[in-house]
């Protein structure tokens, strides 16, 4: 089954599987956290009733997470929403693609006409005055990167925002997966924000909250950054019983979990090289992109996963990779075991 996203369980679903079998690698959630059985999910009473529109308490719980200012916050459903206004709003001018990244943005380009390039991120990295010969309206940067989870460094980063700047481009830097990272990183591009105007974060809470079909995602940037989000949003973009999910999670008890992620990415790296499969890039994230054997064959190996209830991610439609790498979501020990010996148990050691 090769899926254009992670997460797609509802095949194995309709087959006749139960959800509650599978154990999905392929999708990138936090597997140490577990809020959906307390009295914190809004009821249906909010269904009735039309939702707050940028609400003041959920931007001041975000800013204090986030260590930034309620005005330097506005507020989406889900990341996803600004991809497609970043592509509106840059509709005139070219946008920089960086590799590699979230697939969602090359989709959205082509989906609206909109004019991109892409270039890898090392060779930008390495040369961030390389922005002059492509002059882009906005540089669209993932970090942690999809699927490798590795991250442009913090150096390289400022040195890319001082180019941008030079030219009159803006950096849009997805974060998604920021906040499996440790606080350094995670504050650290919030203070840039302060210093570069040019630039803009988007963050979701989808992942580290593990609630995949709750649609909050936000960015952070100065106010004249906001505004033409702001005017080409839709009102009510976000329903209300969504909201009321957040009202009283401790957000930053939450974030804890970014130690247990590390100590299970460790194993899952060290227990995938035991047969034979090989990490690609400095992983950060919840997620670790692998190169298969040469003696495995893909398609086999997926479907034969898929019979066990355990999907992975096929690298097969992003550019640069292929069929013959996978990305594995970072889960307990357990779990990864299970997944490491029905591998072996197929290909051996």
């Amino acid at each position: 089954m090769h899926s254009e996203h992670g997460g797609n369980i509802w095949p194995l679903v309709y087959s006749g599987m139960n959800p509650e079998s599978i154990i999905d690698f392929s999708s990138n959630l936090n597997d140490f956290v577990n809020i959906h059985d307390t009295d914190r999910l809004a009821g249906n009473q909010f269904l009735g009733l039309y939702p707050e529109d940028q609400p003041d308490w959920l931007l001041e719980k975000l800013s204090r997470y986030s260590r930034t200012n309620n005005n330097e916050i506005i507020l989406g459903s889900g990341l996803t929403q600004f991809i497609h206004l970043l592509c509106d709003l840059y509709d005139n001018s070219r946008m920089l693609m960086v590799s590699p990244s979230f697939m969602e943005y090359e989709r959205t380009c082509r989906a609206k006409h909109t004019s991109y390039s892409t270039l890898p991120g090392r060779i930008l990295a390495d040369n961030p005055h390389i922005l002059k010969r492509y002059n882009p309206g906005v540089v669209v940067i993932t970090r942690p990167d999809n699927p490798t989870g590795s991250m442009i460094r913090f150096s390289s980063l400022m040195e890319i925002l001082n180019s941008a700047e030079d030219i009159g481009s803006n950096v849009f830097i997805d974060e998604a997966f920021i906040d499996f990272t440790d606080d350094g990183e995670f504050f650290s591009t919030v203070q840039l924000v302060h210093e570069y105007g040019n630039l803009i974060l988007g963050r979701s809470l989808t992942k580290i909250l593990a609630m995949p079909s709750l649609r909050i995602g936000y960015l952070i940037s100065g106010s004249g950054n906001l505004d033409p989000f702001r005017k080409l949003m839709e009102p009510w973009a976000i329903g209300q019983d969504h909201m009321e999910v957040l009202r009283n999670v401790d957000l930053e008890y939450i974030r804890q979990s970014a130690a247990k992620v590390k100590e299970n990415r460790e194993y899952l790296i060290h227990s995938m090289k035991e047969i034979g499969m090989t990490p690609v890039g400095d992983p950060q994230a919840n997620y670790v992109t692998f190169r298969l054997r040469d003696d495995v064959n893909a398609d086999k190996l997926l479907e034969s996963l898929e019979s066990s209830g355990l999907l992975i991610r096929s690298l097969w439609n992003y550019p640069d990779f292929g069929k013959e790498y996978v990305r594995i979501a970072v889960k307990s020990r357990e779990k990864t075991d299970l997944l490491v010996n029905r591998i072996k148990g197929m290909i051996g050691h």
